[in-house]
């Protein structure tokens, strides 16, 4: 694939992208974004792949780079109304959001399960007492709950444990519509602590044979709540759309 400094870098023909410096990503940026109105798209994606190719993703600076020339070049497939077109798909694809969404989907068994809870070893007279095993129904219990203190992998298995546990459809949906007005009554939380919970919540739905019209209506209320984070509304979208065809 050959890149003729039309459309991503324009005055620095020839280097290598691994040794570009940041000011170098910030030119091809510029001049992409100059070039989005007018070009063609395919035209836009062949740049685009072409830096791909090039990029030294296990260089920091340059994956980061990279992740920001993602963002804008969604932005401007969508500001072009190429939202639903197959290259914006593509693109998504390489997004920190959509890899975020595909380590929450494709979880392993390992990894899902909640590690043994440790003892507390005391004298021979005493008994051995165990630790009290966090839930996430015990955190949502606490009067003002301060849900910053778990990170994305700590906070995937609460969800993963805990929702898992319903055997019917309707206590399932009923449970969780709970847990996510918990959350959103809490100050003190991280995006991901609301996004992992929908997530997860449509992937079971989508499990469903066939998914009662209630669960359908709640499936699209957990769709709504994601949509002022795209990208994540656009892998979830398709979801969707699978749950209301059964």
């Amino acid at each position: 694939m050959v890149n003729d400094n039309l459309i991503i870098a324009p005055g620095i023909p020839g280097k290598n992208t691994a040794s570009w410096t940041e000011q170098d990503f910030k030119l091809a940026i510029k001049k992409f974004r100059q070039n989005a109105p007018t070009a063609p798209l395919p035209r836009l994606y062949e740049a685009y792949k072409w830096l791909k190719e090039h990029i030294d993703i296990h260089d920091n600076e340059s994956d980061k780079q990279f992740t920001y020339f993602i963002e804008h070049f969604l932005q401007i497939l969508e500001k072009r109304g190429a939202g639903n077109s197959e290259i914006y798909s593509e693109v998504l694809r390489d997004s920190a959001e959509y890899k975020y969404l595909k380590e929450l989907f494709h979880s392993s068994k390992e990894e899902d399960k909640e590690p043994e809870p440790e003892t507390i070893i005391q004298k021979a007279e005493h008994p051995v007492l165990k630790e009290k095993k966090i839930t996430l129904k015990s955190i949502l219990r606490q009067k003002n709950p301060s849900l910053s203190v778990y990170d994305i992998n700590s906070w995937n298995k609460l969800v993963n444990e805990h929702l898992r546990s319903f055997a019917t459809e309707e206590s399932f949906v009923k449970n969780c519509s709970s847990i996510i007005s918990n959350i959103n009554k809490t100050p003190d939380k991280e995006p991901f602590h609301l996004e992992i919970v929908i997530v997860y919540a449509l992937e079971m739905i989508q499990l469903y044979k066939k998914p009662s019209l209630k669960t359908k209506d709640f499936a699209l209320k957990l769709l709504n709540l994601m949509t002022n984070k795209m990208e994540i509304w656009t892998v979830l979208h398709k979801e969707y759309l699978e749950i209301i065809k059964k």
